[in-house]
């Protein structure tokens, strides 16, 4: 923890409350003032809000990362960390509304628990814009198949998303579009406590995705330069 602290490019941090060592590391990324965020947890419905407590009297910024998604669903009597979270009146929740994470009403459910605090993400893995076929997750070997990733399996590998197909769905459940699109921009910068762009207003850097009336991507600027949408994707090794 402290090697990756010491890099100076810590934003946001995963972790889940119940581990030995989760909350001395939750404090720590908060003071160094990186977003902390409660995923792939098994923690029950009162460690979480307790945890979450901690981290916000350290001074930090609390979220759910892909909220329902490794952590479980929401009971009556077992309300859980997606329960927990939804509960909070500060969290910022993470959906990845890619129709195979997440159904739907769930994301509903999640804008009405948090009103301006919903962040559309992509969970993308390396396969994310090269349609079906084969690829690989942290060495494990990953099937594409109309925009379902899965491993041996079946569970689910991270998502092929990307997010002008989230903005869609969001409008396609009922969302208006401008708030759709702050999903997408004033929601995460906020999140993250970047407090100079996800808005377009005067003094805010430049950052914008413009779109066509069917909501696909015309162009792209950031920082006020455009960037080339023929650009090809770097594969990693």
């Amino acid at each position: 923890m402290a090697e990756a602290l010491a890099s100076g490019v810590i934003r946001a941090v995963t972790l889940a409350p119940e581990l030995p060592g989760a909350l001395e590391a939750g404090l720590a990324f908060a003071a160094a003032g990186a977003r902390v965020g409660v995923g792939h947890t098994l923690a029950d419905a009162d460690t979480v809000p307790a945890f979450l407590r901690a981290v916000r009297g350290a001074g930090g910024r609390v979220a759910a990362t892909h909220l329902f998604n490794a952590m479980g669903g929401v009971e009556g009597r077992a309300p859980g960390p997606a329960g927990a979270l939804l509960a909070d009146p500060e969290a910022y929740l993470e959906v990845i509304l890619d129709g195979h994470h997440v159904h739907a009403l769930s994301f509903l459910l999640a804008r009405a628990a948090a009103p301006g605090r919903v962040v559309l993400v992509s969970d993308a893995m390396r396969a994310a814009g090269l349609g079906d076929g084969e690829s690989e997750l942290g060495g494990q070997p990953v099937t594409v198949r109309g925009g379902r990733a899965t491993l041996g399996g079946g569970a689910l590998a991270g998502s092929v998303l990307t997010l002008d197909g989230a903005l869609r769905r969001a409008v396609q459940a009922g969302v208006p579009l401008a708030e759709a699109a702050r999903m997408l921009g004033a929601a995460p910068a906020a999140s993250l406590g970047l407090h100079d762009r996800g808005e377009l207003r005067p003094g805010l850097r430049a950052d914008m995705v413009a779109l066509t009336g069917d909501l696909t991507i015309e162009s792209v600027h950031v920082g006020g330069q455009p960037i080339p949408l023929d650009r090809p994707c770097l594969e990693m090794p």
